[in-house]
């Protein structure tokens, strides 16, 4: 019986440590199965975020930001104009 219970550990915690390799947790998720358990290990690992939601809002911000230096330059631009235009 406990040869079986031990067995069955060790599977749902590589299981567990499968799932978390493709979120955030990565790793992380084996340990936390081996040590605790596998249902915390789950727990834990379907409460962090995907790596591909990770990586989307990553380039997300990288666009905005790269948005928001283009619009700082026009900006700029627009004041220069405006400054010689008001020269003449």
């Amino acid at each position: 019986m406990e040869i079986t219970l031990i067995f069955l550990w060790i599977i749902l915690t590589i299981i567990t440590g499968t799932i978390g390799s493709s979120r955030e947790i990565g790793g992380s998720a084996f340990l936390l199965s081996l040590f605790f358990s596998p249902l915390v290990g789950l727990l834990i690992t379907f409460d962090s975020r995907k790596k591909s939601t990770v990586e989307y809002e990553r380039k997300s911000i990288q666009n905005q930001m790269s948005i928001i230096a283009t619009l700082e330059k026009l900006h700029e631009q627009t004041k220069m104009n405006s400054i010689n235009h008001d020269d003449l």
